[in-house]
């Protein structure tokens, strides 16, 4: 299994595109402990205005050494890292956490410290021989499973930015053929996270997944909505048009749904009238431009 998933690994390095999340989806919390033995949740750190940057990796795995040796998590936490934690300076932006997970869930705590089959001592400073103080954490196998499930693992490394809005976005390192090229400022200054501003604001986190082609009836798939209000919802309607349905279909819902929470929105069954679009929105929403979704029918 680790020939294969290192052989995919090149994939990454030759900027392939594989089934990873795509931006602007929702992030789940997941629960994982250090190589310290503290605890860290990722929803802690977002609800203290963090951004959270989560590596998943491999020990074994050769491009995520390289990035490993690059320095920019370790600089990362540094400079940005949380106020009086070990290992980040006293002039920190204190806005920025490092967690680093360990993705395969064969691995022992001793590869992580360079054992057998690993690349490396992972948890020292490959410049200096300094111990890391980021987070570097091997999840036990019941516990992987269900991050790598949420977080749509394809390969290692992949590394996912998550605002405290629990948007996340994919970082791509620059490759240059022998080592990665981002520095942690680079990183540092892409990250624009935004946060919730207006009274009634939903925003769509997941892509169309129903039919795209059909003889009469078609099924419209289901669709994650979050509330990205300020405050919390009680209703919404979800609003289905265009030219390819024979009549438009409201779905309403009602319930509680707090600021930043997400449900799951069955979309039903659709009668086709003919080829075309249809286009799926919020009734009334503050920001149609989060909320408003065009599919081609055929």
């Amino acid at each position: 299994m680790k020939q294969i998933l290192f052989i995919v690994l090149f994939a990454f390095v030759g900027h392939q595109t594989w089934a990873q999340l795509p931006d602007g989806s929702h992030a789940i919390d997941f629960s994982v402990t250090d190589q310290f033995g503290e605890q860290h949740q990722l929803y802690n750190y977002l609800d203290q205005g963090f951004t959270v940057i989560v590596c998943f990796d491999a020990t074994w795995n050769g491009p995520g050494w390289l990035y490993h040796q690059s320095g920019t998590l370790k600089d990362l936490y540094n400079l940005h890292g949380p106020i009086g934690a070990p290992g980040v300076s006293a002039n920190t932006t204190n806005d920025v956490m490092i967690i680093w997970i360990e993705g395969d869930a064969a691995t022992s705590n001793a590869d992580l410290a360079g054992g057998a089959g690993s690349q490396g001592n992972w948890l020292i400073d490959p410049s200096t021989g300094e111990p890391l103080y980021y987070p570097i954490c091997n999840p036990t196998q019941a516990n992987i499973d269900i991050i790598n499930t949420n977080y749509a693992i394809p390969y290692f490394p992949i590394i996912y930015e998550i605002c405290p809005d629990r948007n996340l976005k994919q970082l791509q390192p620059s490759f240059n053929g022998t080592n990665f090229d981002n520095n942690a400022n680079q990183v540092y200054s892409e990250i624009a996270c935004t946060s919730p501003t207006l009274p009634f604001d939903m925003d769509f986190t997941t892509n169309y997944n129903g039919s795209v082609s059909s003889c009469g009836a078609f099924d419209l798939g289901t669709l994650q909505i979050k509330n990205y209000s300020l405050n919390s919802v009680s209703s919404f309607t979800v609003n289905i048009a265009g030219n390819a349905l024979s009549n438009p279909i409201n779905i309403p819902w009602a319930g509680n749904l707090n600021p930043l929470d997400v449900i799951t929105i069955d979309l039903g069954i659709a009668q086709m009238s003919q080829s075309g679009n249809i286009v799926i929105s919020i009734l009334n929403d503050g920001d149609p431009s989060n909320s408003t979704m065009t599919q081609v029918i055929t």
